[in-house]
């Protein structure tokens, strides 16, 4: 084992993060098969659902794609044993636990400010490709 590894899955050890090398290394945390896998890396189209709900400050209508059952549950998985477990910068809100986060924390902070920016960004989560989505994984603040 070369001394790169062994530091990175030391520093995943101490952040109590799984040790992920190989596909095989995560179908078995998932506890699913690496074909399923695959279908859903391959395929990840047919594993979502569209749906359309009303905008609140019109008349149109946002259309919503939600990942069904499966990839749900793959998605939970790595949200619980990765992504919370993530440093984040002292400054970000979003998708944080405690009082001391969330929306009313982020909007006391800006309440005073002479101007506020509000965006909504469209096909914001299908427009990242695939690589940098393996690139922010592995190089996540764990230390």
């Amino acid at each position: 084992m070369d001394y790169c590894k062994t530091t990175r899955e030391k520093l995943l050890a101490r952040s109590e993060m799984p040790i992920i090398n190989t596909l095989e290394d995560f179908a078995n945390k998932l506890l699913v098969s690496e074909t399923i896998l695959r279908k859903i890396s391959l395929h990840s189209y047919t594993y979502y659902k569209e749906f359309y709900i009303p905008k609140k400050s019109s008349n149109n209508m946002r259309k919503i794609i939600a990942p069904k059952y499966t990839l749900k549950v793959i998605q939970a998985w790595i949200l619980r044993n990765i992504l919370e477990k993530v440093k984040l910068h002292e400054s970000a809100m979003a998708y944080r636990k405690g009082t001391e986060f969330g929306i009313k924390r982020n909007a006391s902070i800006h309440k005073e400010k002479q101007y506020i920016m509000k965006a909504d960004f469209k096909d914001f989560f299908s427009s990242i490709p695939r690589a940098k989505i393996f690139l922010c994984l592995m190089n996540l603040d764990i230390l």
